[in-house]
């Protein structure tokens, strides 16, 4: 057995090949999971503050879709093994449509330069991120998801049942116990013996939440 032959082999054990949605299609990919270590170095983001909800109800800007997907690349370009992302992102580029686009970002950023704030200008700043995420993030939405669901590994666990007021009355009770906002949440947040990505997104999330509703008590009574 030759060198690359073994260290093929190695790899395929470590990671596995998975049948990824494509463009109507699937294709296969090599991906691997995230560590804590590597979510904290993508940056901050949680995942109990669920994208499609906001995009159903209608409270989703083009603005913060973008910084969505912007998130979302950097967790799918960490987690594809093989093959790679700009390997992806070739495949699915083409060039003269990329500098038609290129040409429109140039216009828009002129135009919204030239104005103040307000609702002119956001109108123009959603239709540059929707122009950005088509020239500089245009992977499948669907494939996208489907590697971002694996690297995470939030279906292995319940971390996507948590919802607001869950959140809202776990703070109260650690409030009251002296302890963490998890410790009064039933389910399954750990991927994996020992992993602490989910629980701390709870607590984190359920103080920030806390301390809102602490905020708008005390301006409602005028403290």
């Amino acid at each position: 057995m030759g060198i690359d032959t073994a260290l093929e082999l190695a790899e395929s054990a470590k990671y596995p090949i998975l049948m990824a949605p494509f463009y109507q299609s699937e294709i296969p990919v090599m991906v691997r999971e995230l560590s804590h270590i590597d979510c904290m170095t993508i940056g901050e983001f949680s995942l109990i503050d669920d994208f499609h909800t906001s995009i159903k109800s209608g409270k989703m800007s083009m603005k913060k879709m973008r910084e969505y997907v912007i998130l979302q690349h950097k967790i799918v370009k960490m987690a594809l093994v093989k093959p790679g992302y700009q390997d992806i992102i070739d495949s699915v580029t083409t060039h003269e449509p990329i500098e038609q686009i290129k040409e429109q970002i140039k216009e828009l950023d002129e135009k919204i330069n030239a104005l103040k704030p307000g609702p002119a200008r956001s109108k123009l700043e959603d239709e540059l991120a929707v122009l950005d995420i088509q020239i500089n993030m245009p992977l499948d939405p669907a494939f996208a998801s489907f590697i971002e669901a694996y690297a995470l590994g939030y279906n292995k666990t319940d971390i996507k049942k948590i919802s607001e007021d869950i959140l809202r009355n776990a703070a109260v009770m650690a409030e009251l116990g002296g302890d963490n906002p998890a410790d009064h949440i039933g389910g399954r947040f750990e991927r994996w013996p020992g992993d602490k990505l989910f629980i701390e997104d709870i607590n984190r999330r359920a103080r920030l939440i806390r301390a809102k509703d602490k905020e708008e008590q005390g301006a409602a009574h005028g403290r």
